[in-house]
């Protein structure tokens, strides 16, 4: 009787809406493999075939979701009404028994939401995460299920599926959002949270092979099936379970393993090994300078994870928890203070010397340098840092000092090492470097903030990508340059005497400095999807506040949907003295889809320093570009040959060039036109 009662709600549950369903199954009391063996004795079928049920769980194979018709593969999948739908494959080819069960499992990370959440099997499973596009994207089949309710960051969502339609092959769930606030839940590509799983339970004869061994154990006749609740929630937004604690009051004789008996963050930093986990909480740790010691290991990583209140409850996402105008807080999260006798910080915040380390969630200031990573492998993500270097009232260039490098002085993250992260980052007022990347190939950072308003000691180089980078992309990468600094600083940089190939700089902002790409190792790069903007009470008196400057020999770079406003393109070369430097401007780039407006000139060959004029710029192509609203079309201070503007549209331009050196050679502008439009010039157009 109890087995008819059983078999008639899954049965009943299936005739109705996928709500109902959901419902039933997931509120299913927990029962033991020879509990479910023990019903089915009373079933002539089943107990002449022998058959037992078996639950295996299955991470996706892709997982994706398309935002303005692209693909994003990133590690968080993303939820919104007609703007973001999520993909989810899953390859079910080798259940080999008849699927009785499917539950859908992720968990929320980093931006909860609410609203509705529908499920359905999509038509097609030849996607992949590189290629998801809307135009190959699956259409959807039919409605497995949906749920409505609010979502929580930290809180597994478990869903059961209607199975009419799931079979034993490679499927595409398909999830859409309505009704609500978007939100994000980890993909299988994160680093540290679980991506979406499908549990599926399916009946077999006990003779069968079993699945190979994926994430999840094979379920055993001692075991039991996990309840399955559909409201669950967890107070602990992370699992510390094993992990160890960190508080200002703590004491390396302890065991770590609670608040009550947490260590303090030097034992923690000297003594975590491979695979531990250490939660610190917020607080003022004072001039601590760390060395995380010990080496992590490929999935065991040693990671140290700022909190508030309860470990994982600060979640970063698309850019810092820090924004500009914020304030230090060590209520919100772990601080660390150094000191500056005169202003003149001392020393290093945090050294990672040794691969897979994991940092997040820290803050720190006033010291020499903030954060230096030298090991492969490493990740960090909302790092705050701010304050570096020499900000002594006396060393101040001009108001104080002619020497313009007297406190050239502090670096605000430095990442080396192959495969290393860096993610949602802040850094303001480092004087020397305030991001800088080298030596590393397949490097990913991503949503990274710099910013620079002292002008005691303005930064130098804002988002630096050094000589060694390699096959590494860095997207969504804001540099502020604040108000009329007596340096005009270098924003996002591509520059260094090895090789700096093969990446990619995708989604940028520059305000009041420049994008600049220099020495002849800087090739075959591009730059795409960004602006760079010189405001109108900036600098007033100067042209070359902002722009785009190619220099030194860079070569064979491509550039791609740039707004430039108020500012130009600007291809120049000066004696650097750095190793590796040549007289040459910049050859063979190729600019599509470049816009400059509201500007002083468009192109300029410029000269820069008194020396080098002569070093040409060669061999640039531009493609459906458009210059509007501009003074002068090309700036002509240096040699040039082989300039080509293709399919571009030329619009209120007043004057096609003009010379701003007097005195020494005067050049003329070697360029050729095919297909451009000239609409309102002051000039008789050369095509």
């Amino acid at each position: 009787m109890t087995l008819l009662l059983f078999v008639f709600s899954i049965i009943f549950s299936c005739a109705k809406d996928t709500d109902l369903l959901l419902e039933s199954v997931l509120n299913e009391s927990e029962v033991s493999i020879e509990e479910k063996e023990n019903l089915t004795n009373g079933d002539e079928e089943l107990s002449e075939n022998n058959l037992v049920s078996r639950t295996f769980t299955f991470p996706p194979t892709n997982d994706a979701y398309i935002q303005n018709e692209q693909g994003r593969d990133q590690n968080i999948i993303r939820l919104q009404e007609d703007f973001r739908t999520s993909y989810l494959m899953f390859d079910l080819s080798a259940v080999n028994g008849s699927i009785t069960e499917a539950v859908l499992e992720f968990s929320i990370d980093s931006d909860e939401g609410d609203g509705n959440i529908a499920i359905h099997k999509g038509t097609a499973a030849n996607w992949t995460e590189e290629n998801l596009t809307q135009a190959n994207a699956p259409d959807l089949e039919g409605q497995l299920a949906s749920i409505t309710k609010s979502y929580k960051v930290g809180t597994p969502e478990k869903i059961a599926l209607d199975i009419t339609n799931i079979n034993a092959e490679i499927t595409t769930l398909v999830l859409t959002h309505s009704t609500g606030d978007d939100l994000a839940f980890a993909s299988k590509e994160h680093p540290a949270n679980k991506g979406p799983k499908l549990i599926i339970t399916y009946q077999v004869s006990e003779d069968s092979p079993l699945l190979e061994q994926q994430q999840e154990e094979e379920q055993t006749t001692t075991e039991t099936t996990e309840p399955v609740t559909p409201n669950q929630e967890d107070n602990n937004t992370a699992s510390t379970d094993g992990a160890y604690f960190v508080t200002v009051n703590g004491n390396g004789s302890n065991d770590g393993h609670s608040e009550a008996n947490a260590w303090n963050i030097e034992h923690a930093f000297s003594t975590a090994k491979a695979g531990d986990v250490v939660y610190v909480k917020a607080g003022n740790y004072g001039n601590k300078q760390l060395i995380a010691d010990n080496t992590g290991s490929a999935g065991s990583p040693i990671k140290f994870i700022g909190y508030s209140n309860t470990p994982g409850d600060i979640n970063s996402d698309q850019g810092s928890t820090f924004k500009y105008g914020d304030a230090l807080d060590s209520n919100k999260m772990p601080l660390l203070t150094g000191s500056t006798p005169n202003g003149e910080g001392q020393g290093t915040g945090i050294k990672v010397l040794e691969p897979y380390v994991h940092i997040e969630n820290f803050q720190i200031t006033k010291f020499k340098d903030g954060l230096v990573s030298r090991g492969h492998h490493s990740y960090y993500k909302n790092i705050i840092i701010t304050m570096m270097g020499d900000f002594n009232p006396a060393h101040s260039y001009p108001s104080a000092t002619s020497n313009a490098f007297l406190n050239h002085a502090g670096l605000g993250i430095v990442l080396e090492g192959d495969n290393s992260e860096l993610h949602n980052s802040f850094v303001l007022n480092c004087g020397t470097q305030a991001i800088t990347f080298q030596s590393g190939n397949s490097i990913k950072a991503s949503f990274n903030d710099t910013y620079s308003d002292n002008n005691i000691n303005p930064t130098d180089y804002y988002f630096l990508i050094g000589g060694g980078t390699t096959n590494s992309s860095f997207t969504n990468t804001n540099v502020h340059r604040v108000g009329a600094l007596t340096h005009l600083g270098h924003g996002i940089v591509a520059k260094g005497v090895d090789a700096i190939s093969g990446n990619t700089v995708d989604g940028f902002t520059i305000i009041n400095t420049f994008l600049e790409v220099q020495f002849p190792k800087t090739t075959n790069n591009t730059f795409k999807n960004g602006t760079v903007l010189k405001e109108v009470n900036v600098n007033t008196g100067t042209k070359d506040a902002g722009g785009m400057r190619l220099a030194n020999g860079s070569r064979n770079n491509h550039y791609e949907n740039i707004v430039l406003t108020n500012c130009s393109i600007k291809f120049s070369d000066w004696n650097d003295g750095l190793a590796g430097d040549v007289n040459d401007a910049s050859d063979n780039n190729t600019f599509e889809n470049i816009e400059v407006k509201d500007a002083f000139s468009a192109i300029a060959f410029s000269h820069f320093l008194e020396t080098n004029n002569a070093s040409s710029a060669d061999n640039n192509i531009f493609t459906n570009c458009t210059f509007s609203n501009i003074d002068y079309l090309y700036e002509v201070d240096r040699a040039n040959s082989g300039t080509k503007l293709i399919n571009c549209n030329i619009d209120q331009v007043r004057n096609f060039k003009i010379e701003r050196i007097s005195g020494g050679a005067s050049y003329q502008v070697n360029a050729s036109y095919q297909n451009c439009d000239w609409t309102n010039v002051g000039f008789t157009p050369p095509n």
